[in-house]
């Protein structure tokens, strides 16, 4: 089963047959949220300015 929808934005690119990972964008798609969220969510308030 593929939680990619019918026009996904990324293709398989190896031979096994495994669907990729998800991008940012396809992420927030699938949890209804901005992608501002999604890189709210990478680091919080624990990152320093530096690693953002």
């Amino acid at each position: 089963m593929s939680i990619h929808d019918d026009e996904p934005t990324s293709t398989p690119t190896d031979g096994w047959g495994l669907e990729p990972l998800m991008d940012v964008a396809e992420l927030a798609a699938y949890l209804g949220i901005p992608i501002s969220t999604v890189y709210d969510w990478r680091c919080g308030t624990r990152c320093s300015p530096a690693t953002q």
